[in-house]
């Protein structure tokens, strides 16, 4: 039988700017251990509170023992797969190799007889996401209790301190600050992730616990000029794109955060919203927002100001959104924000990626699709201080 060449190819078309990927490499590992003859890979990257997933075929007859088709039907088998992009320079050696997705194989599937696997599983996340916790952490901060549960599992936890603690015991001995119910550890680290206002996500065997920052790296460009004349053809470093716009979250956001101050025994309500200076200037102000009323309990008033801020800016980021299909990119995270420009419109501007999906095979060649949202670069944000 003839060997099955390597996974590369040219890229289909001219990269956006920045980029220099012109011979990428799909490079899968099993163990740490490199696997020749990759046929195929997919890998779905997520901003946060979500699972990063990989599809990878292989094919069986060149592949070393610990993945050959008896080592696939072991009932034992317990693996790691981590997938690389990369590219070549233009000796033919490997100049950089970026870590997409590294995690579990959640199933197998062998297929004859064409004799290839396909292999699919989900980041470190999923080993949260598959443990059911029944346990309620009294008297334990978030940021202690994601912590422990990232030790559990072999993670590293990258975890900013908090300092309420989940679950406060009055003295009848009962907790109130946390209703206790069996869930997964992933869904109870979700849940106080957005109670903080942090995000969680896991990136290789590290688990973050964190506030959502913006990315600070130089743009990503996106161009797409539109056609000269009818007939004639866009110029562009895109496939295709797609914009899409919420009109109810064009006009003004309301946010309304409500909770209990323990320490002072007194209700607490912040309020902030945005405003389209446009949107006024055109005489709509008197349009009613679209308003959000949030219960967080135990907050102070500045830590429920600081929230209403939060959940405002995080709301208003769906108001824009963009699904761009281009050439791949090795190199693309998430700490690089996205400049769309060329279109002569107001969806000329910053945005932020959500999901981030690539294809490389040696029938399809390097695709990336991309999703990517923010508000309109024309809002302005203005706050109400909440009553005491």
């Amino acid at each position: 039988m003839a060997a099955i060449p390597d996974l590369l190819m040219p890229v289909p078309s001219t990269p956006p700017s920045g980029a220099t990927a012109r011979r990428p490499i799909a490079v899968v590992r099993l163990d740490g251990v490199e696997l020749p003859g990759v046929l195929a890979v997919r890998t779905s990257n997520v901003s946060h509170n979500s699972a990063d997933q990989f599809e990878v075929e292989l094919p069986l007859q060149i592949q070393p023992g610990t993945a050959n088709w008896a080592a696939w039907g072991d009932p034992n088998t317990h693996s790691e797969i981590e997938v690389l992009y990369g590219m070549l320079d233009a000796a033919g050696n490997r100049s950089a190799l970026n870590s997409a997705v590294l995690g579990p194989v959640d199933a197998v599937a062998v297929s004859q007889p064409e004799n290839r696997v396909v292999l699919s599983g989900r980041d470190y996340s999923s080993v949260l996401i598959d443990t059911q916790t029944f346990e309620n952490f009294s008297n334990q901060t978030a940021s202690q209790i994601a912590t422990t549960i990232a030790g559990r599992h072999g993670l590293t936890p990258v975890v900013q301190a908090t300092t309420t603690p989940v679950g406060l015991k009055n003295e009848d001995d009962q907790t109130y600050s946390r209703v206790t119910r069996r869930e997964s550890e992933w869904d109870l680290l979700v849940q106080l992730a957005r109670a903080e206002g942090f995000v969680c996500y896991v990136r290789g065997r590290n688990l973050f616990f964190q506030p959502d920052t913006e990315p600070a790296a130089a743009p990503y460009r996106l161009v797409w000029v539109p056609p000269p004349a009818p007939g004639a053809s866009p110029s562009s470093n895109v496939k295709s794109i797609r914009l899409n716009r919420a009109l109810t979250l064009a006009r003004n956001i309301a946010v309304t955060v409500v909770s209990h101050d323990p320490a002072t025994g007194k209700a607490v309500t912040a309020r902030q919203s945005s405003m389209l200076a446009a949107h006024a200037a055109r005489g709509n102000a008197q349009v009613g927002p679209q308003s959000y009323t949030i219960d967080i309990p135990g907050l102070t008033q500045a830590q429920a100001d600081q929230r209403a801020r939060q959940l405002l800016k995080q709301y208003a980021l769906f108001e824009r959104v963009i699904d761009v299909q281009m050439p791949g990119d090795p190199f693309l995270q998430f700490e690089q924000p996205i400049r769309l420009s060329g279109t002569g419109t107001d969806w000329d501007q910053i945005y932020y990626a959500d999901r981030i999906e690539r294809s490389l095979s040696l029938t399809g060649g390097f695709t990336m699709t991309i999703r990517a949202k923010n508000s309109s670069s024309a809002a302005s944000t203005s706050g109400t201080p909440g009553a005491p």
